[in-house]
Parts: structure tokens; sequence; C-alpha cells
């Protein structure tokens, strides 16, 4: 994290660069063999869990009173009549502040800090992380997405804000991320 220096990069599935040349045919063949697809700088997935750093850095740089939070989960968190985002196993983690909630990964607490917070607010918070934008690096790698419009539903709010939703990541990225929090908040 102190100099941004890549210590292992590895990207499944993978090929045996000795046999390349026999097995190239069967690496190219068919759309669902990505061997040659670098998935750490150039692949694109729904972050999940890590995306909550994000959503409580926002709620953070909203200037809420981080040790005023307070929620209480029942297992889900309910969004309209037929709208809602469930924790994991629906666990029922009781009263939380935002230091348990964090801890605990609940989803319904922090589907709720999303609903606190805003589409706008997250979405500046992940514009200067450098979401849909070229990262400063010199490897070869896709911008991660992040789409929430300013009127979006409840559940895209609460599902974008526990890393669901159209939110897509390069690993590179969330890892350039946790090592800039690792850092003080500075990235190499």
């Amino acid at each position: 994290p102190s100099t941004g220096k890549i210590l292992a990069i590895v990207s499944k599935p993978d090929y045996n660069p000795n046999t390349l040349l026999s097995d190239y045919e069967y690496i190219i063949s068919g759309e669902s063999n990505q061997s040659l697809l670098n998935k750490s700088t150039l692949g694109l997935f729904a972050p999940g869990s890590i995306f909550k750093s994000m959503t409580a850095l926002s709620y953070i740089r909203s200037n809420n009173d981080v040790n005023q939070y307070s929620y209480y989960c029942e297992g889900q968190i309910d969004l309209s009549d037929s709208d809602y985002i469930t924790c994991f196993n629906h666990t029922v983690h009781g009263n939380e502040d935002l230091y348990d909630s964090f801890a605990n990964s609940c989803n319904a607490s922090f589907g709720n800090i999303g609903l606190q917070i805003g589409s706008e607010d997250l979405t500046a918070t992940c514009d200067s992380l450098l979401f849909n934008t070229d990262l400063p690096t010199e490897l070869s790698h896709k911008a991660s997405q992040f789409v929430l419009d300013t009127d979006a539903t409840d559940w895209e709010i609460a599902a974008t804000s526990i890393g669901q939703g159209k939110t897509l990541v390069t690993p590179l990225h969330m890892a350039m991320i946790t090592s800039a929090i690792a850092n003080g908040g500075n990235l190499m």
C-alpha cells in the first residue's frame, strides 16, 4: 500500500504458456473460454460487500455524525410493498452503529445508509474514487462502472449501497482502493 507495487496478480482460468501454440485453437474456441482475458485488470464484476467501504466513506463525507448512526437490523430492509434486501442468511443483527454495521457486513443497515445519503452523494464519492474513468496505471485495464441515476428507486439505491445493482469493478481497482485505505487515504 505504501508504494503501489503489485506483488502478485492472478487470473483464472489460465493456460500453460509452454503449450500455448499447440493449445491455441482450443483456448480461443467458444466464448466461454476466457483464458486469455486478464480478469484482474480487464474483468468487470459486481463488487459485493467490499463496496460498503465506498458507502461508508460517502456517509462520512455527507457530514453525518458517525457516532450518532443507529439502525435496528431485523434481517432485511423493506423498501416498498414487494421490494426488500436481506442480510446473509436473514441474520438479525439487532441494534447497530456504523462500526457494527461494517463489522457485520449488514446489508439492511447499509441499504439504510444508502437511502440516507442518496444517489448524488454516493455518485460524487465514486467519482472521486476513479469510477467511470481510467486508473492511474500503465497496466491495460477497463474502467470500473458506477451507474446510479438521480431518479433511482429505493431498491436501486439500497442494492448499489451493498455492492449490487449496476456497479461493476475490476479487482485491480478494488485493490487500489483498499490499498489507499491501508495507506492512510493516499493512493500510490
